[in-house]
């Protein structure tokens, strides 16, 4: 979904399947390929610092089409601004 979701976003048919026992790993290859900076979703970067994961590209193993292949930019919710404000705290 993307926009205003999830009650007043728009479903995208991305066609992609994004798998794994790490959810870190699966947030950050979920991001790459929606078209979203990593190092702007808050509490993945909480999470990356606390080693909860990998969320190092390089060191998850993607099976399949490359993301490249996959990346279909997603319209960001349109308070986007105020979610990014996270990063006034670290």
């Amino acid at each position: 979904m993307e926009g205003d979701g999830p009650a007043d976003g728009e479903a995208v048919e991305a066609k992609v399947a994004v798998a794994g026992t790490d959810f870190l790993a699966v947030d950050r290859v979920g991001v790459e390929v929606m078209g979203i900076d990593f190092s702007t979703i808050g509490y993945l970067n909480y999470c990356a610092a606390a080693n909860l994961g990998v969320a190092d590209l390089d060191r998850i193993k993607i099976l399949g089409a490359s993301i490249d292949n996959c990346r279909r930019p997603f319209q960001l919710h349109q308070n986007v601004a105020h979610q990014y404000q996270w990063r006034e705290n670290v």
